[in-house]
């Protein structure tokens, strides 16, 4: 059990870190000149990283292979071809992982020193009430309706079949055609390295925190005061949705 469990854990760590490194990289090749501030980086990052997510998951999955071995070995693929320094393709390519990772760490530092400390009493409730949250998702059995009548079932059962192309049962509607949707091929991302729901709550995390700062960045853009920006992002948290 602990054995699994830890395989499981390396695993995740695993296609995470070729997921950040590869959509970190290709980010500082194409946008450096667009990147200004960490807010820029995130949005674009995030952009990225969900496309490579559904870009592999989709190939694999209509392939019939939606599995570790095949999810890691996509991952692997597109790290290759967009995290490593290839100077024969042209001078974009210069870029490697590496030179991607200094560039990473002078924006955050440049970005650190410009000393906004009211942010932190912004959102340092909703930042408590983020944490609480998580903890109990890894406490409590999933309860929302369309949790239990379609995203975590489409979910399990792409991975029990292995493939993208299963007619998913609904009880509620009998047999369903229903293609493949980013929220449910997001989730799978985190998912199947457990096999198991223990992470899926991450995605809504992640999403409610990019929101957040895109949100914020172009409230900032239109010249908002950026205490007023920054409020105004936050209260995005609070509504009932989240």
């Amino acid at each position: 059990m602990i054995s699994e469990f830890l395989f499981s854990f390396f695993a995740t760590f695993l296609l995470n870190l070729l997921l950040f490194l590869t959509v970190n990289t290709v980010v500082w090749r194409y946008f450096e000149d667009e990147i200004r501030d960490l807010s820029d980086w995130l949005m674009l990052t995030s952009v990225f990283a969900a496309s490579e997510i559904l870009l592999v998951l989709g190939v694999i999955g209509f392939l019939g292979q939606l599995n570790l071995p095949a999810l890691t070995i996509g991952t692997a693929i597109c790290f290759l071809l967009g995290g490593i320094r290839l100077r024969f393709f042209g001078p974009l390519f210069y870029i490697g992982w590496r030179e991607a990772l200094s560039k990473l760490r002078h924006l955050f530092f440049r970005s650190s020193g410009q000393g906004k400390e009211w942010l932190l009493a912004v959102f340092a409730f909703l930042i408590l009430y983020g944490g609480i949250e998580l903890f109990n998702a890894f406490l409590q059995y999933p309860w929302e309706y369309d949790t239990l009548a379609y995203h975590l079932p489409i979910a399990v059962e792409w991975m029990k079949s292995q493939s993208l192309w299963t007619i998913f049962y609904a009880v509620f509607g009998g047999p369903l055609g229903y293609y493949p949707s980013h929220h449910e091929l997001l989730t799978t991302w985190f998912m199947l390295p457990f096999q198991n729901d223990s992470l899926a709550n991450i995605l809504n995390f992640a999403i409610a925190g990019v929101s957040v700062i895109t949100l914020m960045k172009f409230l900032k853009e239109l010249d908002i005061d950026d205490f007023l920006a920054s409020l105004g992002a936050a209260l995005l948290l609070v509504m009932p949705i989240f």
